[in-house]
């Protein structure tokens, strides 16, 4: 199996274990795996998703416009719920007016409709900036050949910056570095003393980015390297790729797990579910939204704490 095959196959796993949706061939022209960035034509993965069939590997949910595929066992339907144990998976293709009637009709709605949530937060934060250099400079220094995959990816690791408040880096051999904040259990308050929060943590990663290039005394400095060529920017720069938007039940749960997903528009989702916190083992019901906002970090307090259009969109449920 080709590295494209086992990638494509890792992001369609991805996209239907933990977006909770079908794919069709447009999630495959563009996408990210482990820091990875592809790219493929129309006719490639035409020709990839017919021998995923042959193999087993998926199988067809429906055709709207285009084909939508899903992997064995896992069913998705057009305008109608398909449970799968204690999942349960929504899709609807409709405006947004008939989407909100649509969910206020479902059987979920009269269960959270009188539960009270808290304030908004953030979790699974991407974000990404490029440095001309960085890439080659690491690469020529042994601790990092050790960290790169066959991709011509290197992996720093986590960083655990606090309890369950963990950062990993990826840098590509396009010089792009990708960053993503693990804070599932520990989100990020969309207030001041938040972002604040966030920053302070990012900042953190990027003292160390600069360290590595800037810093003689460290163990990874590439003495034979002009570090001065290379340049970390500062995070204002670093572009907001993805992230959970989301808000936990005050009260705790008691009934049976479940989780839920609507899909709003074309990278946009809200899901529902039901999760069990590590800082205090309690359940609570948490009710989210994934999306790719595509702005830097330095205009996130206007853009988007400050934006009421997010708020509204959150609290259509509740």
């Amino acid at each position: 199996m080709s590295e494209l095959d086992n990638a494509m196959l890792n992001h369609i796993q991805h996209i239907v274990n933990k977006e909770y949706r079908p794919f069709s061939f447009r999630d495959l022209l563009h996408f990210e795996v482990d820091g990875q960035s592809y790219n493929s034509s129309h006719g490639t993965i035409r020709n990839k998703l017919s021998k995923f069939r042959r193999e087993g590997k998926i199988e067809p949910c429906y055709m709207d416009t285009i084909a939508f595929y899903s992997l064995p066992g896992k069913k998705f339907g057009k305008d109608k719920l398909m449970t799968d144990n204690t999942t349960d998976i929504i899709l609807y293709n409709k405006s947004k007016h008939e989407l909100y009637k649509s969910i206020r009709k479902h059987p979920l709605y009269n269960m959270i409709k009188d539960i009270v949530f808290g304030k908004r937060r953030l979790h699974d934060i991407h974000l990404s900036f490029n440095s001309e250099g960085f890439w080659k400079y690491l690469s020529a220094i042994d601790y990092y050949k050790m960290r790169t995959n066959s991709k011509k990816t290197i992996s720093f690791g986590y960083y655990q910056i606090e309890r369950y408040l963990s950062i990993r880096i990826f840098v590509q051999d396009t010089d792009t570095v990708n960053v993503s904040v693990r804070c599932s259990n520990n989100p990020i308050i969309c207030d001041f003393d938040g972002i604040m929060r966030l920053s302070e943590a990012l900042t953190r990663i990027e003292e160390r980015l600069s360290a590595v290039v800037n810093d003689p005394s460290n163990k990874t400095f590439n003495s034979e390297y002009n570090s001065s060529n290379i340049k970390i920017p500062t995070i204002d720069d670093w572009a907001i790729t993805l992230w959970h938007l989301h808000r936990d039940s005050y009260e705790e749960y008691s009934g049976e797990k479940f989780q839920c997903c609507w899909k709003m528009a074309k990278n946009l989702f809200i899901r529902i579910y039901s999760k069990e916190l590590k800082l205090n083992r309690n359940i609570i019901i948490r009710l989210e939204i994934q999306e790719n906002p595509g702005i830097l970090f330095k205009n996130l307090l206007v853009e988007f704490i400050r934006n009421d259009d997010y708020q509204r969109l959150l609290e259509v449920l509740v």
